[in-house]
């Protein structure tokens, strides 16, 4: 998007005050307004078989809790949360400006840190618990961003009170896997591996904000959605209490 890098304005005159900031806002679009993946993400929480309403899924799943954008800017992910599942309080965590647009909107708090720095921790347990924390940060390896995030919510937790999680369960967490390489041979190969540490970086996750080891489940499916390039897929996983 054309904004202006100093003060964030757009520079455009025409554009619309909700517009996606970026193409990356139909990743996760997708994920909360695709009936189809709305509906996989209950299921992985053990709510499928009930009578509430897509909407009344998405609050009860999504919306209980703070949000997290980890990697934030331009701001396209800040917009899903705060648009789409409308969750009242937002965290944008990203060293890089982010537009006037996303920053006005109402519950939006940015962090303009690099995580883990102390300043990013900090801020982060004063805004918990979080429901949903998604990623579309750019690392070349996708392993490193969910250990990243591990790592973070461990420090995290250690500045919260000892009876008070940092997460709201249930939790979901979207993360844009961001593979290396674009043929199909070294996707699969790199896919292969993902499936290799992906649950045990999810169970560490876990940890960090589980007040009794042992009683959270994590559930996660990983796909490829229409705004994926050819070697991104993305990670779904819901997590939840026993």
């Amino acid at each position: 998007e054309p904004t202006d890098a100093k003060t964030g304005l757009d520079e455009r005159k025409d554009v619309a005050g909700d517009a996606p900031v970026s193409r990356a806002y139909y990743k996760l679009a997708q994920v909360f307004e695709d009936d189809n993946l709305v509906q996989m993400i209950a299921s992985m929480n053990d709510k499928q078989n009930n009578n509430e309403t897509l909407d009344e899924l998405k609050t009860s799943i999504l919306s209980h809790g703070t949000g997290l954008d980890i990697g934030a800017s331009p701001g396209g992910w800040t917009q899903v949360l705060h648009n789409t599942l409308g969750i009242p309080n937002v965290v944008a965590i990203d060293p890089a400006l982010l537009p006037n647009r996303v920053l006005k909107l109402s519950g939006v708090n940015h962090i303009r840190a690099m995580l883990p720095s102390e300043e990013s921790i900090n801020d982060l347990a004063k805004h918990a618990p979080y429901s949903t924390i998604v990623c579309d940060a750019s690392m070349s390896n996708a392993n490193e961003m969910l250990v990243k995030i591990a790592d973070s919510f461990d420090k995290v937790s250690s500045l919260v009170a000892s009876d008070k999680s940092i997460f709201a369960w249930p939790l979901c967490l979207v993360v844009t896997l961001k593979l290396p390489y674009k043929t199909e041979t070294s996707i699969n190969r790199n896919m292969e591996k993902v499936k290799e540490y992906v649950p045990d970086c999810l169970r560490r996750i876990a940890s960090a904000g589980s007040l009794s080891a042992g009683n959270i489940d994590a559930s996660y499916r990983i796909c490829h959605l229409f705004a994926n390039s050819i070697s991104e897929r993305t990670l779904i996983a819901v997590f939840h209490t026993k």
